[in-house]
């Protein structure tokens, strides 16, 4: 759990331009990503939502994955910065800075992962993509799955 002094957090990234998009790369320990990302399912909204409904079992699969310590989960999870985040790059650093909420960013692909992370005992470093600035009919167009 991030202590309450420690809302504000700092990340090295890679800045990737594909097209006309620009997205962040970076890893992210899991405990983090699962305080600061949120979900909007289909069934909650079936024009906005981009993510089906929460399979329990699923999460417990690669929580109970991650705690073996066997294997390696190496594909992203990607994101969508929301204004909550505040997320600012700092080029000259390299970095990135956001405020974390519960609703920082919004789960474009990986729900099950990030919540099979919640639900695990061990804590990983977890490849993350991150846009910022997207509206929503935007991220429909930029990330489809």
């Amino acid at each position: 759990m991030i202590p309450d002094h420690e809302k504000t957090l700092t990340y090295s990234v890679s800045l990737v331009t594909q097209g006309n998009h620009k997205f962040y790369t970076l890893s992210m320990p899991s405990e983090v990503l699962a305080q600061c990302s949120t979900v909007d399912t289909r069934e909650d909204d079936p024009i906005r939502g981009f993510q089906r409904r929460l399979d329990e079992k699923r999460a417990d699969e690669i929580a109970e994955y991650i705690d073996e310590g066997l294997g390696t989960i190496p594909s992203s999870i990607v994101l969508s910065a929301q204004a909550g985040a505040e997320l600012t790059y700092k080029r000259e650093r390299r970095s990135i800075t956001f405020r974390v909420t519960p609703s920082s960013f919004l789960i474009l692909d990986g729900q099950h992962r990030v919540f099979g992370f919640s639900k695990a005992k061990k804590t990983l470093r977890v490849p993350v993509v991150i846009y910022n600035n997207l509206t929503r009919p935007r991220m429909q167009v930029v990330y489809r799955h």
